[in-house]
């Protein structure tokens, strides 16, 4: 069930997007983050979609944007919703960095024009059940342990849940502000009046209301699918097993016994 407009905040989807549209709130969230400086080269791109291809699965990013060294930054707020499993968000890694390559490398390209690409995911549980405030991978070899690929591919997990005390100073602000609200320094001091404003902002809140209806109306479609496509494999299933005739089956479709005998 969707949140109460006036109770979102900034790990909420809808509010992280809308704040990091702003270029010098994205900056001081990755700087915040990384502990680096990163200059942002153009304005990040907010839900950006990528088809990879024709019958692929398609990639929507929460916040996508490029810095002055040509590295891209895929940034995504992860909540923990129920039955969560610990492979998705690996996996999930993986297909976006070869999303983000497949978009950047165009035909005739050299592989060594790809970017450094970083998918960051900001979890509000902890995804590998360790305590740390952050999980950093690259690819390493097993053999000679300080052999690094150096595929330029980088994936950083932070954890609102972990020992925030080993984290420096404005990534332990920041996590501790989207775990708790707390307000402790500067950056969280203008998340939190981003925040407000949002909160604050009549033609978002419709914005907000509008895709909470379109959300439920397309889920229930997908209830609705599910079912049909749940009696359409039990119906094929009895008739397989000759527990049922090709007629009675597509009667109960409502389509012919030709198009029923297709399914089999």
């Amino acid at each position: 069930m969707k949140k109460v407009y006036e109770q979102l905040t900034l790990r909420d989807e809808f509010v992280f997007g809308k704040v990091t549209e702003d270029e010098r709130i994205c900056k001081m969230i990755l700087e915040s983050l990384l502990n680096k400086e990163i200059e942002i080269a153009g304005e990040p791109v907010r839900e950006k979609f990528i088809k990879m291809k024709k019958e692929g699965k398609a990639v929507r990013f929460d916040l996508y944007v490029k810095d002055s060294n040509s590295r891209i930054f895929d940034t995504e707020m992860q909540n923990e919703g129920s039955n969560v499993d610990k492979r998705y968000l690996p996996k999930r890694s993986r297909y976006y960095h070869s999303a983000i390559d497949s978009d950047e490398l165009k035909k005739g390209k050299s592989y060594l024009e790809l970017s450094e690409t970083y998918v960051i995911f900001i979890c509000t549980y902890d995804p590998f059940d360790k305590g740390k405030y952050c999980y950093t991978f690259k690819k390493k070899c097993r053999e000679i342990e300080c052999l690094e690929l150096e595929d330029g591919t980088v994936t950083i997990f932070f954890n609102t849940e972990g020992d925030l005390s080993k984290a420096p100073k404005e990534t332990a602000a920041l996590l501790e502000y989207i775990k708790t609200g707390n307000v402790t320094n500067k950056v969280t001091l203008e998340l939190d009046a981003a925040v407000t404003r949002i909160r604050e902002n009549e033609e978002w809140r419709r914005e907000y209301m509008l895709s909470c209806m379109w959300e439920e109306d397309a889920r229930n479609e997908g209830i609705r699918i599910g079912e049909e496509k749940g009696e359409e494999k039990t119906l094929v299933s009895l008739v397989k097993d000759k527990l049922l005739s090709i007629s009675e089956a597509a009667k109960r479709l409502g389509i012919t016994e030709e198009e029923f005998s297709k399914k089999l």
